[in-house]
Formats: structure tokens, sequence, C-alpha cells
């Protein structure tokens, strides 16, 4: 008992209380930082590099402004989408990987009613990236929980999603030709990297 009470009594108030897990908030924390980061890594191929990547991004709550294409994001929990206007990218865009948002119902509805007036719909979306795999082995994958839908709008005619820098925006061809293979009965796929179709 004297123990204990010696013990307790090394604890004052101005110790410091424990750090809370989790990342440091990023100053920069767009997709396109995250895609300069992933190159850079790539570029050591050291396992330190990769590491030190995934340490700086995964769990982080972030906003991000990304395309939608119904091929691609059917349903709550199969949806991804297009996360690089290549308009901003110089060259062409090597990282492949389609972001998934984790959505539940509610925040599906928001996201079918906020696109449905736009033929090509760029989202803004907030959410915490819970799952990043990242290696020289294997394809990048990127995953949002908690994710919040917070706005809509057309994309504009300067902007390439999903095409590198000089290519010709397709957002609302793959849209149309989508609706044409719904309407003779077809169900459209996407290989996405990784072997999953969509």
């Amino acid at each position: 008992m004297l123990l204990a009470l010696s013990l307790l009594g090394c604890v004052t108030p101005t110790d410091p209380a424990p750090s809370q897990e989790g990342p440091e908030p990023l100053a920069q924390s767009t997709q396109y930082e995250l895609l300069d980061d992933i190159v850079a890594a790539e570029a050591t191929s050291e396992p330190r590099g990769y590491h030190e990547v995934r340490a700086r991004w995964q769990g982080q709550r972030l906003l991000w402004e990304v395309a939608i294409l119904p091929l691609l994001c059917a349903s709550p929990r199969r949806c991804n989408v297009l996360p690089f206007d290549g308009a901003q990218v110089a060259g062409v865009i090597r990282q492949g990987w389609l972001p998934k948002l984790n959505l539940d119902e509610e925040g599906f509805e928001r996201l079918s009613t906020l696109c449905a007036p736009h033929e090509a719909c760029v989202l803004t979306v907030e959410g915490t990236l819970n799952t990043f795999r990242f290696s020289p082995e294997d394809y990048t994958q990127v995953a949002f929980d908690d994710v919040t839908v917070l706005a809509a709008r057309q994309a504009r005619s300067d902007e390439r999603w999903g095409s590198s820098h000089g290519a010709r925006s397709d957002l609302s061809q793959l849209r149309q030709r989508g609706s044409q293979l719904r309407a003779q009965g077809m169900q459209p796929t996407l290989r996405v990297q990784g072997g999953e179709e969509r």
C-alpha cells in the first residue's frame, strides 16, 4: 500500500499528458503532394522511403477534389474515384491507383444527388486515409473511411481528369458509354490495378 501511494505521488499536474496517436497534420495534403511523395520514394527504391511516406499519410484527415464516374462508383461499398486532373500534372501520370470511398447509404445518396445534374462530375470530399498500401512489389491502394461528401460541380473544359497532360478529357465519353451498355442490358466493367473488376 505504501509503495502504491509513493508511486502515485510521483505523478504531478505538471507531468506531460500521453501523446496522442496519429500522424502530425500535413501542411500540404492534396493528392498531388501524395503523388510527389510516392514518386520520390520510388526514385530512391529504399524501404525506408516507402515506410516514411506511409507513416506521414496514413491516418490523415484529407480534403480532396476528385472526379466521379458511375462506372466506377456504383454502390456505397464499390465507389472508386479519379484522383488526378492531368492538366495539373507535368508529364504522364504513372500512378494509376483509383482511391476508394467507403461510403454509407446516406453518403452515397448525397453523392448521387449532387452529381446527377453534371455530365462530368467533380466532387469535393473529406475523409480519413485509413488504407494505404504502397510498396515496390505491389500496386498502390488508397481508401478513405468516414467520408463526408461536401460539394459537386461540372468539370471544366480545361481539366483533364483521368488523362495525362495535353490529352482530351474523356469523362463524358466514358459516362455515355456506360449508359449505352446498361441500356443494352450489359454490365460495364473496368479492370483496375490489382486485378479487381469494377
